[in-house]
């Protein structure tokens, strides 16, 4: 799997709207991060960048041009004693366009890249639900890293019998979060499936 995550160390915390950089390195939801990075691709160092947590920003190496959205939660469960940050990221979910039907079961899959994983035990979940409607089945597996750097991929297989019947459209929501419920990253999905006769 191509690494495409960026390194992230939390250099301080800066008050919305003051300016002011705190550097007891107290970290505090709903507020601007001052982080150096690291590019996946060339090693290359940033410092001094400012990003939103919790947030989706966009990373970008201005030596190689790689980039990337990284969903950014900096907490006290995701924050290193390094002030290395926990990232995740899920490619989007695939299925088999049958799956679901007559006996078939439902296997969505993805993949699943991890910085400063170190051991850490992970949840990810996938969520069935009507399009804009409620959710009808909710799938967990357990996922163990290992290395600062971790990729792999996931899997879940569900019984076709929790589609109801009335049902061809639907969302596929899958999420990662660690195990003290920071989430990590999310990604949703439409799916259909044609239930013939």
């Amino acid at each position: 799997m191509i690494e495409t995550l960026f390194h992230i160390v939390v250099t301080g915390v800066v008050a919305v709207g003051t300016g002011i950089a705190e550097r007891s390195g107290a970290l505090l939801l709903n507020r601007v991060l001052e982080v150096r990075t690291e590019c996946p691709g060339c090693g290359r160092s940033r410092s001094r960048l400012a990003v939103r947590n919790p947030d989706t920003n966009y990373f970008r190496c201005a030596g190689c041009g790689s980039g990337v959205e990284q969903y950014t939660n900096a907490t006290e469960h995701t924050k290193r004693s390094n002030g290395g940050l926990l990232v995740a990221r899920l490619g989007p979910p695939a299925w088999e366009t049958w799956g679901g039907t007559g006996r078939t079961p439902f296997s969505p899959e993805c993949t699943l890249e991890v910085v400063e994983g170190r051991g850490e035990s992970l949840i990810a979940d996938v969520t069935l639900s009507r399009v804009f409607g409620d959710a009808f089945h909710t799938a967990r597996i357990p996922v163990r890293t290992r290395g600062t750097r971790h990729s792999q991929s996931l899997g879940w297989s569900i019984p076709p019998g929790v589609f109801p019947s009335d049902i061809d459209l639907f969302s596929v929501d899958v999420r990662v979060m660690n195990t003290h419920g920071d989430q990590l990253h999310t990604r949703r999905e439409l799916g259909k499936i044609s239930f013939g006769t």
